[in-house]
């Protein structure tokens, strides 16, 4: 629905520029965006939705903007299944999943090196989505740091603690 109360599609390429432009002057740290390719944007034809699923992909393939937003990496799974209704109609479930916060990142053994020095090369951060890239950059960061002050049989390993329901502490064991 837009501003003046109109039902309209909203999922195109105009429509996505404009969001990116939005997001842009909120100052937004993580913004994102999920089109639900619903009956409202497909005309009631559930057939249509998978167009219009398409359709973004090829916008967010065409504009790195728009490509960023939907790297937010927060979720570690989405599925869909079609359940035809008993009037022929046909619903279209997604399941959503999203990936573990990091409550805590703790460093482990560690006896050479200050723990805010390992900290400061880390990109992970606590209460944010866990990002599989950034804990990769993050252990090769504090390879490196062993490294570069000469300790380079240092063993840099990393593990996932779940604490709680949606929550991991990420450990760092050197």
């Amino acid at each position: 629905m837009d501003f003046t109360g109109r039902s309209a599609s909203n999922y195109h390429y105009e429509d996505l520029l404009r969001v990116n432009e939005l997001y842009a002057e909120s100052g937004l740290a993580n913004p994102s965006v999920i089109v639900d390719t619903n009956h409202n944007n497909s005309g009631k034809q559930y057939l249509e939705q998978i167009r219009i699923a398409k359709d973004v992909v090829y916008s967010r393939n065409q504009n790195a903007d728009i490509k960023r937003l939907y790297q937010t990496g927060i979720f570690s799974d989405v599925s869909a299944r079609a359940v035809k209704r008993s009037d022929g109609d046909m619903d279209i479930f997604y399941t959503i999943t999203l990936k573990p916060s990091v409550r805590k990142f703790v460093v482990t053994g560690n006896e050479k090196l200050k723990d805010s020095a390992i900290r400061d090369v880390a990109t992970l951060t606590e209460g944010a989505p866990l990002n599989e890239q950034k804990l990769r950059e993050s252990v090769a960061a504090i390879r490196k740091l062993y490294k570069e002050d000469g300790y380079n049989e240092a063993q840099v390993s990393w593990q996932l603690d779940t604490v709680g329901d949606g929550e991991v502490d990420v450990v760092i064991s050197i």
